[in-house]
């Protein structure tokens, strides 16, 4: 059996170890949590999105996916899934802005197959209608009844199809590919950024030659995710609204989070 490193060899190989290495390292060895998270994590490229975070040329990115256990899945639902899901909560009808708890009260009754058959039938109507009729008067009407028909079919089929909603966490990295991981969905997609971002981020000594922060990122308040202990930027880059969101980002950082001992740009 070989002789273990000292606590000193190995502060030195954590200095200058791909970041993306040492956080699979602090996952898979408990031994070395301690050690690895006090070691000044240095990134050239960190880019923070509403959904994801990418480090260096590795991207980590969660999703809101739904899994069918008979059938194909919608169009929709198969495109989102491809994407890596969407990046907020859903109905069982792909609404946004709707938690699991609002999932298990909303379902297709009788009313809604009631009003689908009186669409189906009012449609059919107003295709009989003569064409100077249909174009001047019913055009618009017939646009909004196709719309409301396919809202309520996709509900009625949603509601007979067996799926169930997880969060997908995809990896896309230059030298391993592409991993999933699903994690049973039982509460509200922020919580499940929040609890992503601090395993990452929270209690850290971060040194990044770039840090790029996405616009989009002022949906959340972030200040319960962004909570290294010291952050170090050596080049700052923002899309748009370049004020605005820099303040936003260094409110979360101070104004928020007592904990940070040293912001550095």
């Amino acid at each position: 059996m070989g002789t273990p490193f000292k606590e000193e060899s190995l502060n030195s190989i954590m200095k200058y170890m791909d970041p993306n290495c040492r956080l699979l390292l602090n996952q898979k060895c408990s031994a070395l949590k301690t050690l690895e998270k006090s070691t000044p994590l240095k990134i050239d490229y960190l880019h923070i999105n509403s959904s994801f975070l990418q480090i260096n040329t590795t991207t980590y990115k969660l999703g809101v996916v739904r899994q069918y256990t008979a059938g194909d899945p919608p169009q929709w639902v198969h495109q989102n899934n491809l994407q890596g899901g969407v990046d907020h909560d859903l109905s069982p009808f792909g609404e946004c802005g709707m938690t699991q708890k609002d999932h298990e009260s909303i379902g297709i009754g009788e009313h809604d197959i009631q009003e689908l058959k009186r669409l189906e039938r009012k449609l059919k109507d107003l295709e009989r209608l003569p064409t100077f009729v249909r174009i001047k008067v019913g055009h618009t009407e017939n646009y909004e009844i196709r719309e409301r028909l396919k809202r309520l079919q996709d509900r009625l089929a949603t509601s007979r199809a067996r799926y169930f909603t997880c969060v997908r966490l995809t990896v896309t990295s230059q030298l391993t590919g592409v991993t999933l991981e699903h994690v049973t969905y039982n509460q509200g997609f922020r919580n499940f950024l929040e609890y992503f971002f601090k395993k990452i981020l929270e209690g850290r000594r971060i040194r990044v030659k770039t840090l790029h922060v996405d616009h989009d990122v002022q949906r959340w308040n972030m200040n319960n995710m962004l909570t290294p202990k010291s952050l170090e930027i050596r080049r700052l880059k923002i899309d748009r609204n370049t004020d605005q969101i820099w303040e936003c980002v260094r409110s979360w950082l101070i104004e928020e989070h007592g904990q940070l001992e040293l912001l550095k740009v």
